[in-house]
């Protein structure tokens, strides 16, 4: 598990007939292989590899951290994607074996990655969501074997695990972080949690916002075939999250209840990835005496959720956590009003009573009653979706965001 690919990843497939290629790469690492585009941290990536790719000063490689030896070639992601073996020096699971094995294959790793360095030029590396297997960067860069930064991008539940985290693995972490030459949170909330775990982060962190693409949204094609017939022409409330407690469906469903009766044609969509809380949320929308009139999908290709958004009468989002959740950022995009929790995050987005609602977490009562104002105010709602739409399109941008990352290594 130490050795890393190192693929023809074509050096001109970014670019036009003519167009002299960029001489430098940025690797961007992630621990799960991108199956789909769905999940703000997917989205967060593909973006920046999206304005990589469109600026052409520099090219992406994507690598999985761990993943299959021969990664297929998804249609959602712009360039190739290859693998990294890395070693956890604090695998929980080989408390004793997992630093030693680490410590013995150090040196290979360090070799293979310099490889993988020198091969593609590689400038800088980005790694979301990182984990303890991240101190490999950052001994690879203080050993002055990486020309450009080490940047690592926190979303939320990373942040989490490592707080969470014991003994060996959490002095890992912590040395991760302090060794990083950045540390990137998607919020302030998120920062405020990384110097909570380790304050000695201070002076070498900071907050990019996670972003949207909003022309995309804009200037796509948006087709009713898409949405089920019976909530075409129909008022209803839609929420976009995967299926687990964090994302608190079961407090959207409680509010539903209260709202039904008072709205008779009005529906709840729920859209979500398969998560812990799926059979559950499915549970609870079949005993509701209101089931009919709720709809319940999983795995919604991303490229059909833009359809739901624009035909949707309010957004919410009763989360319980979050990082910066891009489903309102998308929901901004299609100017649709947005009720959210009051946490870290969301509230950097949603302002009480001028971008939106915000209501207090695990509270359907009063996101029952955040429903009924917005529903029964048709001129609430639009200005509401057109400040925050305006919020999203000035301060929220990709391009804005990728320029910061290019600044972070001093490219700009």
């Amino acid at each position: 598990m130490t050795d890393i690919s190192l693929p023809d990843i074509g050096r001109n497939d970014q670019c036009a007939a003519g167009v002299t290629p960029p001489k430098s790469t940025y690797l961007f690492t992630i621990p799960w292989f991108p199956s789909s585009p769905v999940g703000g941290v997917n989205q967060s990536i593909f973006n920046l590899i999206h304005y990589m790719r469109r600026d052409g000063r520099y090219r992406p490689l994507p690598a999985v951290i761990n993943g299959p030896d021969n990664p297929p070639q998804p249609e959602h992601v712009e360039c190739r994607v290859i693998s990294l073996r890395l070693r956890d020096p604090g695998d929980p699971g080989f408390f004793f074996r997992a630093p030693l094995a680490f410590l013995f294959w150090l040196p290979w790793t360090l070799l293979q990655l310099r490889k993988l360095v020198v091969s593609h030029q590689i400038r800088a590396i980005i790694q979301e969501f990182p984990g303890a297997e991240g101190l490999t960067f950052v001994i690879f860069k203080v050993l002055g074997l990486l020309p450009g930064n080490v940047i690592l991008v926190l979303q939320g539940n990373d942040i989490k695990e490592a707080s969470a985290s014991k003994g060996l693995r959490r002095f890992l972490h912590k040395l991760t972080f302090r060794l990083a030459d950045c540390v990137v949170a998607c919020s302030h909330g998120i920062r405020q949690d990384l110097l909570n775990f380790e304050p000695r982060c201070e002076p070498h962190s900071m907050v990019i916002h996670n972003t949207v693409n909003i022309d995309s949204y804009q200037t796509q094609h948006l087709s009713l075939s898409t949405l089920p017939e019976s909530i075409r022409g129909r008022r209803f409330l839609l929420n976009i999250g995967k299926f687990e407690h964090k994302k608190g469906q079961d407090t959207l469903l409680l509010a539903f209840e209260s709202v039904a009766q008072s709205f008779p044609e009005l529906m709840l969509v729920l859209i979500g990835a398969t998560g812990p809380k799926t059979d559950e949320i499915r549970q609870r929308v079949q005993s509701s005496r209101w089931s009919g009139r709720i709809l319940m999908f999983e795995n919604v290709p991303h490229h059909e959720v833009a359809s739901y958004l624009k035909a949707a009468s309010i957004f919410v989002l009763p989360s319980r956590r979050e990082g910066l959740p891009f489903a309102i950022l998308e929901a901004a995009a299609c100017k649709v009003p947005v009720i959210a929790t009051e946490i870290p995050g969301v509230n950097e987005v949603v302002t009480e009573n001028v971008t939106g609602r915000l209501v207090p977490v695990d509270n359907p009562d009063e996101l029952a009653r955040a429903i009924s104002d917005l529903l029964e105010d048709d001129e609430k709602r639009q200005m509401f979706a057109n400040r925050l739409f305006e919020l999203v399109s000035t301060r929220f941008t990709w391009d804005s965001a990728y320029h910061r990352y290019l600044t972070l290594n001093g490219d700009l």
